[in-house]
């Protein structure tokens, strides 16, 4: 086939290895036709053991004239309207595989026209120095055949054959399916916002496509797949102008329920221009400068027709129309969109609040009381929420949402306050129940009336007489003791307790300020302020019964116990060394008490 005044060799490399290699974008651009002929069904199937790919229209098709017009590389009599016109499109899997095969028929006709193009030869010589048009009669060596074919419907049936090795992974069947679903102009996937966001594009002349795409028989959707990942209330939306007369782009975007990244199909926000794609969410993320989390997906129509995009359809040519414009204003949407995310991170704590309730559930109440204290924390901090008017209202929502999880949350604390308190009784009634049957009677009676001291002071006065005959202290001698251990007043006055604190040391010359860590372990019956000041509590427990001291004491004294070690605990305690009443009140103010050096 013969070529004439087609331009230089080198763009041709530059214009399919420079754009396709490395990407399945030529899929695209062979849809991109198809869609120009005005076809209501293109299909794209792999066959071959996935070594070849189809693509196939049932629009207008071509006849002869139109089918070598383009082969003419660079040559298209589309307008800027339709959506390829740059005359490259069929030359664009040159890079990925060894052939293309292409089937055509005009719509009325009876003819098939048919014509080879072999890629291996073309990529042979990119760099010779021939001109365009001799690279291009080798490339396409035959010339365009005719074949009469009435099973072969209107139409173009490109036939991309044998993948290259290096270009493989690209054309994968999986992988390939999510690109197409990425940039392919596709109906909205069906689901609960399918119908608010359909009326907001439309409101701006933006439509679904009228046709559809299989892939392998598949009829295709774009994102969002999954709507239950978004949350409802949080889609916004609005319009970028230039000036009262230009609009440059509709937009609209849905924030995640959860407050992480999203990822896969549903990860950014994407330009679309007549719905194809340009770039990816990575094009929009990069014209914004400060940190940005993935947790939107949405879409950015182009309205300006002076908005061209760049050959590759990755980005937009600089230079046109109101490009600059429109990068400025999508940066500070992008900025805003994040404010509400950080605004959503910290008043909405929807996540963490079922977290809160696990661990309440399961009883673990220490890690409850973390999440309580770090949500309650969040929900209190000001947040600076967007400005632009299209995203106000969701950061308006935010707050409301945060309000009612302020009341929420203070609901969740008092629950936990008494679910803590039910679980230390239970922990208390187990011990108690593990106490032989005598002892536990005397204890219940005491809880159960605590106004009848008679038996606890019967109690006491036994312990009291057990401690003065271990000490050898009279009476008076044992009492005042127990002033001076907890005198308030006068202040601890150590030196007047060392030489009276037979309780304390089995010998009181053994009290030494240098060694006061190491005492309780050398002498076991060291007894120190805070002990007393136990003590103390344990009598209000009685005195009070279940109304008071009951997580102290459980807290304080047997969180680090095992079952075993606990029950054996209160029945040391209980029953062995509790100081008499007297020597409890000469306490007067417990929480000033202090401790032995």
């Amino acid at each position: 086939m013969k070529f004439e005044n087609v331009g230089g060799a080198r763009i041709v490399e530059a214009l399919t290895a420079g754009i396709y290699d490395g990407n399945s974008n030529c899929i695209r651009e062979y849809v991109q036709n198809a869609v120009d002929s005005k076809s209501n069904l293109i299909e794209i199937e792999h066959s071959n053991e996935g070594q070849d790919i189809r693509i196939r229209d049932f629009g207008d098709g071509m006849d002869k004239k139109e089918l070598y017009n383009a082969l003419q590389f660079g040559y298209s009599k589309k307008s800027q309207t339709e959506i390829g016109w740059r005359g490259i499109g069929i030359y664009s899997a040159v890079p990925n595989f060894r052939r293309i095969h292409i089937n055509t028929k005009k719509k009325g006709s009876n003819t098939k026209y048919h014509v080879t193009i072999l890629c291996d030869e073309i990529r042979k010589v990119y760099l010779e120095n021939s001109s365009l048009e001799e690279i291009l009669e080798k490339g396409v060596s035959g010339e365009i055949e005719e074949i009469e074919d009435e099973a072969f419907k209107n139409g173009t049936e490109v036939i991309l054959n044998n993948v290259e090795i290096s270009q493989k992974k690209f054309f994968q069947e999986k992988e390939l399916k999510n690109e197409l679903i990425k940039v392919l102009p596709l109906p909205l996937a069906e689901g609960s916002l399918k119908s608010r966001i359909k009326a907001i594009l439309e409101q701006e002349k933006v439509f679904e496509p009228d046709f559809k795409i299989k892939y392998n028989g598949e009829e295709l959707n774009r994102p969002p797949i999954d709507y239950d990942l978004f949350d409802p209330e949080s889609l916004s939306y609005g319009t970028l102008s230039a000036n009262d007369k230009t609009k440059l782009c509709v937009f609209w975007a849905l924030t995640s329920k959860a407050n992480k990244e999203l990822t896969g199909l549903h990860r950014g926000i994407i330009f679309k221009k007549k719905n194809f794609t340009i770039g990816d969410s990575s094009t929009v993320r990069r014209l914004f400068d400060g940190s940005y989390s993935y947790w939107n997906y949405g879409e950015i129509h182009i309205l300006d027709p002076d908005i061209r995009e760049n050959s590759a359809r990755n980005n937009f040519e600089i230079n046109s129309g109101h490009a600059e414009k429109l990068f400025q204003m999508v940066r500070d949407l992008i900025e805003d969109i994040q404010r509400n995310n950080r605004k959503k991170s910290a008043k909405d704590k929807s996540k963490e609040i079922e977290k809160l309730k696990e661990a309440i559930s399961k009883s673990d109440f220490r890690s409850a009381e973390s999440k309580l204290k770090k949500i309650e924390s969040s929900l209190e901090r000001k947040v600076k929420g967007a400005e632009n008017q299209s995203l106000v209202p969701y950061s308006d929502k935010l707050e409301q949402k945060a309000e009612e999880q302020v009341k929420e949350v203070k609901s969740i604390s008092t629950k936990l306050s008494e679910k803590k308190q039910d679980k230390n009784e239970q922990s208390y009634r187990e011990a108690l129940n593990a106490l032989p049957l005598e002892k536990r009677k005397i204890i219940e009676k005491k809880i159960e009336d605590p106004a009848n001291y008679t038996i606890f002071t019967h109690l006491m006065q036994n312990v009291e007489r057990s401690l003065r005959k271990k000490t050898g202290s009279t009476e008076t001698e044992f009492y005042k003791l127990m002033e001076d251990i907890f005198q308030i007043e006068q202040g601890y006055n150590y030196e007047k307790v060392k030489s009276n604190a037979k309780l304390f040391l089995v010998d009181p010359n053994f009290i030494s300020t240098g060694d006061s860590k190491n005492m309780g372990k050398k002498y076991p019956y060291r007894i120190t302020g805070e002990f007393g000041h136990f003590l103390n509590e344990l009598y209000e427990l009685f005195v009070n019964g279940e109304k008071h001291h009951r997580k102290e004491l459980h807290e304080a004294f047997t969180q680090n116990m095992t079952k075993k070690e606990q029950v054996e605990f209160y029945d040391d305690i209980l029953h062995a060394i509790y100081l008499s009443e007297k020597i409890i009140a000469a306490s007067k103010k417990r929480s000033e008490i202090g401790s032995l050096p």
